[in-house]
């Protein structure tokens, strides 16, 4: 009998157990280094640069979440390592604009990810050496 009203209960009032837990998809993500209309590896000084992170899931581009751009010195992209944040687009990318300093610089993007798509990190880029500008 109490397996009867167990069953009609369920019916009437819907399952009692959880939903089954969804699984983030992997992602990749890629990061390259602009300047103008090319990739670089090195610029004058005073030059802008935009880093530009792409994130795949699967053959998917994943476009709801954040993108941390970081200096690749330390472990954790935070404080004053942390260059940035940027809103993925409908495109799958995220950008940031900025003048580095003068130096030998390397970068990477950092997604945390979301519900629906696991984080990842780019690899470093290549050292980027921003020389001075030459004198005239």
């Amino acid at each position: 009998m109490m397996a009867f009203l167990a069953a009609v209960a369920g019916m009437l009032f819907g399952a009692c157990s959880p939903a089954p837990a969804q699984t983030a998809s992997a992602t990749a993500t890629t990061l390259m280094v602009q300047s103008g209309s090319g990739v670089v590896t090195t610029a004058s000084s005073g030059t802008v640069i935009t880093l530009v992170a792409q994130l795949q899931a699967g053959l998917a581009s994943v476009t709801r979440g954040q993108v941390k751009f970081c200096d690749v010195s330390v472990s954790y992209c935070a404080d004053i390592h942390l260059l940035g944040v940027a809103q993925l687009t409908s495109a799958g990318t995220a950008t940031l604009k900025f003048r580095p300093g003068l130096g030998t610089h390397s970068y990477k993007a950092v997604f945390a990810g979301t519900k629906t798509d696991a984080g990842s990190s780019s690899a470093a880029v290549s050292a980027i050496n921003f020389r001075p500008l030459s004198e005239t």
